[in-house]
């Protein structure tokens, strides 16, 4: 659940879903939530963000070390794309390789 009140998806549920954003705040408990996410079954399926979000990889990696669950967090993502996605949209994205298609 979203719970910061300066966001526009604010009370939104990312549990499963990929989570997009232009950037990060710079904010030193994001890798603490992103954390506290996954220890709690509520992990977003993925990271999109169109600059790098050093705390999203932090916490991506914590996950990965603390409770062995890999979540990938992709930065570079296109601003077209990202506009197109405000309200929703379905996204497949491929950790490994990087890539980030929109569906439909």
């Amino acid at each position: 659940m979203v719970t910061d009140i300066r966001s526009d998806i604010r009370g939104s549920n990312v549990k499963g879903k990929v989570l997009c954003y232009p950037w990060g705040k710079g904010s030193t408990t994001a890798s603490a939530w992103f954390l506290e996410t996954v220890r709690r079954g509520n992990s977003p399926a993925a990271l999109v963000t169109e600059g790098v979000d050093l705390s999203a990889v932090i916490g991506s990696v914590m996950a990965k070390v603390v409770y062995g669950k890999s979540i990938p967090v992709l930065s570079g993502i296109s601003v077209a794309l990202l506009a197109s996605l405000k309200g929703g949209g379905v996204l497949l994205v491929d950790g490994a390789t990087g890539e980030v298609v929109k569906k439909g």
